[in-house]
């Protein structure tokens, strides 16, 4: 990957992982027999400053290094925004 298309693959990565930890509290905390079409719903009513705040819970996990499973509690009872 070069340039543009590195910088896009981080977007989304970043973006795919603020999801993805949005959803992991939002099964454990909330919804616990949830599906995808309901988490759906859940992410997209979510305006854009909640899902910041997951980008910023995001970078702190991987930079404190505590990220390492989705079973993790550090990431399971984190903030539901």
């Amino acid at each position: 990957m070069h340039g543009t298309e590195f910088k896009h693959f981080l977007v989304f990565r970043t973006n795919y992982l603020c999801r993805n930890l949005c959803a992991l509290r939002w099964l454990k905390q909330l919804k616990t027999n949830g599906t995808t079409d309901e988490f759906c719903l859940y992410w997209a009513a979510l305006t854009p400053a909640q899902q910041d705040e997951y980008k910023a819970d995001v970078e702190q996990l991987q930079s404190a290094g505590t990220w390492t499973k989705a079973s993790d509690r550090v990431v399971c009872k984190g903030a539901l925004y």
